[in-house]
């Protein structure tokens, strides 16, 4: 299914803007406030307060497309794992980012990296454990040789989907569907936010949120 941006109201925007000084930032009232948007908002929020768009030469309207895309691709019928969890993931470390002069060191492509990876790290997670897809030889587990299956399979979705993987590859399909719900980008828009990246940047980026 495609997917449409939030819209954020002034209330919602002013409740936001607090959220690097706050350690009681309450995800849950942004979600109200953003109508159960509080990844893709707050995300965005994120990404232009510590002005990480421009010196990359990513488009906002890119960007605002790929976090649509990546809060759509958790699945709301799960208790814990979902983008509400996402969300609160990434005001945390962007808290730290704040307030930890050790961390005000980085630069921007690490900084970019570090939101990108908690923005993505639980990306479709299925609510069973890796234990659980291993005893069950899901076809998630078997993919990955039962090493690292979730995570590994949280990464690979998000390059899959940001970079336009092998979606033509029909193992690689049911497995996603295999795991409920899930959108697309429209076609024909851009969501590539590493698309403006040189290959070194790319490369350090990856590695990042790999590591």
């Amino acid at each position: 299914a495609e997917v449409e941006e939030a819209r954020v109201t002034p209330e919602a925007q002013r409740y936001i803007d607090s959220a690097v000084h706050s350690w009681d930032f309450d995800v849950f009232y942004l979600g109200k406030l953003t109508g159960d948007r509080p990844l893709s908002t707050l995300g965005l929020a994120l990404f232009r307060t510590h002005d990480l768009l421009a010196p990359l030469h990513i488009e906002e309207a890119t960007m605002a497309r790929w976090l649509t895309l990546m809060e759509c691709n958790y699945l709301a019928d799960n208790a814990y794992h979902n983008a509400t969890h996402a969300a609160d993931v990434l005001q945390t470390l962007a808290f730290f980012f704040h307030h930890d002069p050790a961390q005000q060191s980085r630069d921007k492509l690490e900084m970019f990296a570090c939101f990108v990876a908690a923005i993505a790290h639980d990306l479709r997670h299925p609510g069973r454990t890796n234990n659980f897809l291993v005893s069950t030889t899901h076809g998630i587990a078997l993919l990955y040789n039962d090493h690292a299956v979730l995570e590994n399979f949280h990464l690979s979705t998000l390059f899959r989907l940001t970079l336009g993987g092998p979606e033509t590859d029909v193992f690689a399909v049911d497995l996603l569907q295999d795991f409920r719900g899930g959108a697309a980008p429209a076609p024909g828009c851009d969501i590539n936010i590493f698309g403006s990246l040189d290959v070194a940047q790319f490369s350090r980026a990856r590695r990042i949120i790999v590591g």
